[in-house]
């Protein structure tokens, strides 16, 4: 599985959102400031195949820099998740392409994906609750606001379902 690389851009210089000069992040180097660069340690981890869709991978890519910038812009946090979302749902439109007028909705994905044996129990719950809280995004009747620590695991979760969906391809064996 390779890692994708995020902006590398240094964030720092560009004035925080003063929200987030109250948060902490817990990373690999234990609790740090929620910065730009704490951030970004913590998304460069997050997977995405050789194999994942172009569509894809550019979703989750701005999901990334999105989850970033979330010091400077708060909102962004909340469109991270969206756009993470978004991937997912691109993931599943190039695993079951359709000639369809209108394509299935990321809940009938998730039900075919796990009839297929796709996704385990766990993954198809998660994504059922993922699926109610995009809708609410493209169909909002309120705002809704997402904080770094409902962010980070929703944004990294799309991340590990794309990658499952479609996993690194198996190495030929050598003649």
């Amino acid at each position: 599985m390779t890692r994708m690389s995020t902006p590398d851009d240094d964030y720092e210089h560009l004035p925080r959102d003063e929200r987030a000069r109250l948060l902490f992040i817990t990373t690999e180097s234990g609790p740090r400031p929620l910065t730009s660069a704490a951030l970004r340690e913590r998304v460069r981890a997050w997977p995405v195949t050789s194999t994942t869709p172009p569509a894809a991978a550019d979703l989750l890519r701005t999901a990334r820099a999105m989850t970033t910038l979330g010091t400077v812009h708060y909102d962004l946090f909340t469109a991270a998740v969206a756009w993470s979302l978004l991937a997912v749902e691109a993931a599943f439109n190039v695993l079951y392409p359709t000639e369809a007028k209108r394509s299935p909705s990321l809940g009938e994905h998730v039900k075919r994906a796990r009839a297929d044996g796709l996704l385990d129990e766990r993954w198809a719950e998660q994504l059922k609750a993922a699926t109610q809280l995009r809708d609410g995004f493209a169909h909002p009747r309120a705002e809704t606001r997402m904080l770094p620590a409902m962010t980070l695991p929703l944004v990294e979760a799309s991340h590990q379902v794309v990658a499952a969906l479609f996993p690194e391809a198996p190495a030929s064996p050598e003649l």
